[in-house]
């Protein structure tokens, strides 16, 4: 089942060893909710697919992959020619965050109609989200990451995560921490 934390592990794991090093040449969706990102470097190629279906949701590399001509709307255009440094998991939670030389792209998988893909700079500034398109200019932190806050939270309701006290798991903890820290800039 994909949306086991276990499987998910496995999934980061092969990530990490096929795409770490490569460099991000192209970055579109051309089917509704689905996300694509070639990686390249030198002759090799590879995509990462993520789909935020609620009901198929998907994450996952292909080794051959056709845009169309048509159809295709260029996303996050800031993370072309950066290269991949690190991919991580959250621990117990389905966040999967791809740090680059400049940015973070979080992807917050399998949670229904609450999946989102969220581009931030490397201090964990929000700059764009895939599915909703909001303006981040007139907004400051904490509102921004109050809806992910109570994602992660709903994320490890059979967790206990309680942030007051200490029935928490450390990776959802730091989460927080570095959301508070940069809401208080």
């Amino acid at each position: 089942m994909i949306r086991h934390h276990y499987t998910l592990e496995h999934i980061v794991k092969e990530c990490r060893r096929e795409l770490i090093g490569l460099y991000i040449s192209d970055c579109f969706t051309q089917e509704k909710n689905i996300l694509m990102i070639e990686c390249t470097a030198e002759k090799h190629e590879i995509w990462l697919e993520c789909s935020l279906d609620t009901y198929n949701g998907s994450f996952f590399l292909k080794k051959d992959f056709a845009r169309a001509r048509h159809n295709a709307k260029d996303c996050f255009s800031e993370i072309l020619g950066q290269q991949i440094r690190d991919i991580q998991i959250y621990h117990h939670d389905r966040i999967i965050a791809i740090h680059t030389t400049s940015f973070i792209l979080y992807f917050l998988l399998f949670s229904g109609g609450r999946a989102e893909i969220i581009l931030c700079d490397i201090h964990t500034t929000p700059i764009s989200q895939f599915l909703s398109h909001h303006d981040f200019s007139h907004k400051n932190i904490e509102e921004l990451y109050k809806p992910l806050i109570n994602q992660i939270k709903k994320y490890n309701g059979f967790n206990c995560v309680i942030f007051h006290n200490d029935t928490f798991n450390h990776s959802t903890k730091q989460l927080y921490e570095d959301i508070i820290q940069y809401s208080k800039v």
